[in-house]
């Protein structure tokens, strides 16, 4: 009887999975067949060499900036790790997170190597699930004003969506954070018998938040930085491929095509990130061939990190534990 439920469980996580191949499969077809490749060729040949590398640095301090929002909410919740140690576990679960989608994830492997901590297994769950949070919450906001200008200056439709697509993930999200943070709730949850200590747990931990709000603001300052430089070495990637677009509508084209992307209804948002990329910067001036080499070469470098990531998961001293992500992957 064990078995049979064990399996029963399994088989939906099985269709999702296969779902997302499908998705993922499909889409990436479509956007394949439409290209003119003989055009693409030429982008290749004239890419601006310089300019990628350029742009790969400034991914690799990305990583960087994103362990050290890591490490401060990780801080809030009294749980210490140097700076080093993180940014090597965020390339860790870059790796995770494109080589083995939809099993264990990159948050997962971050999750499960900060878990065991002498403080607070819960602060490591709820330090991602804030981390993810707001950082939604800062694009969202960034790509409003980024589509306020797009709008002001152009008067398109797209335009229009953008601030349409943006104040409502924000006003969501609000809605969602507040709520989250009233007293009100927090004692409601705890009164409730049947919901889950773990999440019992959590919710308590908000209260961090409220303790060190000079430690929450430096977050969001990092996050603020993050997303700068992330849009910035986007941009450039345009550029490195000969072609131009502005800023106020590529920023709000990233925002979009970010937020779509992060739905997950594909591997790691292949095929929904680069296709809604693609179309939605094509309607500002760029060619479609440029667009899809835009996301060829972020692609690209994406795997680059993933391959960094890999080497220091293989080669990791931690013998002990090494595996055991690995083993959970495939017990579904």
């Amino acid at each position: 009887m064990i078995k049979r439920s064990v399996k029963k469980k399994s088989i939906p996580k099985k269709l999702l999975l296969w779902f997302k191949i499908f998705i993922t499969s499909s889409l990436c077809v479509y956007i394949i067949l439409k290209a003119d490749w003989q055009f693409v060729q030429f982008a290749i040949q004239n890419a601006n060499v310089l300019l990628i590398l350029i742009i790969f640095l400034g991914m690799l301090i990305d990583i960087a900036l994103s362990a050290l929002k890591w490490q401060t909410l990780l801080n809030i919740h009294g749980i210490y790790y140097s700076l080093g140690t993180l940014t090597k576990y965020y390339l860790i679960g870059v790796f995770f997170g494109n080589f083995l989608p939809g099993t264990i994830g990159g948050d997962g492997y971050r999750i499960y190597k900060t878990l065991n901590n002498p403080r607070s297994r819960s602060g490591a769950v709820i330090s991602i699930f804030t981390e993810r949070i707001f950082g939604l919450m800062i694009l969202l906001g960034l790509g409003l004003c980024a589509s306020v200008g797009s709008f002001l200056k152009r008067g398109d439709n797209i335009s229009l969506f953008g601030i349409i697509f943006s104040t409502f993930g924000l006003l969501v999200f609000i809605i969602f954070v507040s709520l989250l943070f009233r007293e009100q709730t927090r004692s409601w949850v705890f009164k409730k018998k049947y919901i889950p200590q773990k999440i019992k747990s959590l919710v308590k931990h908000v209260d961090d938040y409220r303790r060190q709000p000079r430690a929450f603001i430096k977050f969001i300052g990092i996050s603020f930085l993050f997303y700068i430089l992330l849009f910035f070495c986007r941009l450039l990637l345009i550029y490195a491929v000969g072609e131009s677009c502005p800023v106020f509508s590529f920023v709000m084209v990233v925002m979009m095509s970010t937020v779509l992307g992060a739905i997950p209804i594909s591997l790691n948002g292949i095929g929904i990130l680069d296709g809604s990329f693609i179309y939605l910067i094509s309607k500002f001036g760029v060619t479609y061939e440029s667009a899809l080499m835009v996301m060829v070469l972020y692609r690209l470098l994406t795997l680059l990190l993933s391959l960094i990531g890999g080497i220091f998961y293989f080669f990791d001293n931690d013998q002990k534990n090494k595996f055991m992500p690995v083993k959970s992957l495939f017990k579904n």
